[in-house]
């Protein structure tokens, strides 16, 4: 499941001619520029910068993708949705924050994501690109289920520290599980035995 950043923030830069202006003025050094008292213009334009992407932007896998966008990516300050054309050919769809949708790609390949917030009366648009591509096989897993676990561990501290429920606690040989769950795929072989098994990891972040 991609999950996306936005950001949208105003900054200002020093016009070009303020010097020319006497907005700004030399400093002895030759180096700096000062301030000039009492001037009745801003030395300063304003801009706006609005990104957004994905986490990840290579995407291989069968069926539709889950785009996820979580509160706490989204810096955009009072900005609460934002519409998304994710290049699937049906437009734009208005996103808001802690909100998953799903996206069908009919094709394989380049795949140009355009946003799109409006301010001011002026509509910003941000792109980002993925590459979206399938499998060239799949296999229907014989069973499969879901694990959960209860959090042994909330933040640092809990992991390192010497009081903590995990590492502090329970000594540097003893094997801790913070994780709260997994999911289980289990392929039988061509005769349907299970035996001989390979087992595949999938990589995770231990930070959350």
């Amino acid at each position: 499941m991609p999950t996306s950043i936005f950001l949208f923030k105003s900054y200002n830069r020093i016009r070009q001619t303020a010097l020319q202006q006497n907005l700004f003025k030399i400093a002895s050094d030759s180096v700096g520029i000062l301030d000039v008292a009492n001037r009745t213009t801003s030395p300063y334009d304003a801009y706006n910068i609005f990104a957004f992407t994905p986490f990840k932007t290579t995407i291989t896998q069968f069926n539709a993708v889950n785009f996820s966008f979580p509160a706490s990516l989204w810096e955009t300050g009072s900005i609460s949705s934002i519409n998304i054309d994710f290049a699937d050919g049906t437009g734009y769809k208005s996103i808001s924050k802690n909100s998953t949708i799903s996206i069908y790609y009919a094709t394989e390949g380049s795949k140009t994501l355009k946003a799109q917030i409006t301010i001011g009366g002026s509509t910003l648009t941000a792109y980002t690109i993925i590459q979206y591509s399938r499998p060239s096989v799949f296999v229907q897993p014989t069973y499969q289920w879901s694990i959960d676990t209860t959090r042994i561990y909330n933040n640092d501290n809990d992991y390192l520290g010497t009081s903590g429920l995990a590492l502090g606690a329970a000594g540097a040989n003893t094997t801790i599980t913070g994780i709260t769950g997994a999911n289980v795929l289990v392929e039988d072989g061509c005769d349907g035995v299970f035996d001989k098994p390979v087992i595949i990891v999938e990589g995770f972040d231990p930070w959350g």
